[in-house]
């Protein structure tokens, strides 16, 4: 398999058609496992990030023209996601870990997966650094909340989302082969009207 194709199933694990769904069963599994607290805060922090990133890239895919100097284009979703999705995961397995070797083993491995896909996206020319660092950014926000608010979920939880959260991906990933869904497609169609209608940017 050529190298290139390789980073770019890695890249596709940064996609909204894996990284709604992992969400989803990370949610269910807390929900299930009697840490609805820990569920609540987890979508709100995830989705948080993943709204702010729709709002980004209204702005400045009709209007990321007007500061050529900034190079931003459409701030990655890829990097914001992985950051704010497999970072947050991280953390909170963590949270659920006894032994200080496995604690930090999990957030390195954890945060280095969330870097390499962000830098997957430079490899492929889908994004340019600074859109990249400004998602990465901007994903950064949900395990830090997730850092502050879940101290010690209940121990239910300390088997389901971590075997899930692995399987999830890589089936997807296959069923997939890579493919995504074109919600940047979408999101270029609805930042060009509300900038049409509103005479901006344009």
């Amino acid at each position: 398999m050529h190298h290139t194709h390789i980073v770019t199933l890695f890249s596709a694990v940064g996609a909204q058609s894996l990284i709604l769904p992992f969400v989803a069963a990370v949610a269910l599994a807390l929900w299930f496992g009697k840490a609805r607290r820990e569920a609540w805060i987890w979508i709100l922090a995830t989705c948080s990030v993943l709204f702010t990133m729709l709002i980004l890239k209204l702005f400045f895919l009709p209007c990321g023209h007007l500061i050529p100097e900034w190079h931003l284009r459409s701030p990655s979703g890829h990097a914001a996601s992985a950051f704010a999705v497999y970072g947050s995961f991280a953390v909170l397995e963590a949270r659920l870990r006894q032994a200080p070797w496995q604690k930090a083993a999990i957030l390195i491995l954890g945060f280095l997966f969330a870097t390499g896909i962000a830098v997957s996206r430079v490899l492929i020319g889908a994004h340019t650094t600074e859109e990249v660092l400004l998602g990465s950014f901007v994903g950064l926000a949900a395990p830090t909340v997730i850092f502050w608010k879940i101290k010690t979920p209940t121990r239910h939880t300390v088997a389901s989302p971590l075997l899930l959260a692995v399987v999830l991906p890589v089936i997807l990933l296959v069923i997939l082969n890579g493919r995504t869904l074109p919600i940047e497609d979408h999101i270029l169609a609805v930042a060009l009207t509300i900038a049409q209608n509103l005479g901006v940017c344009l």
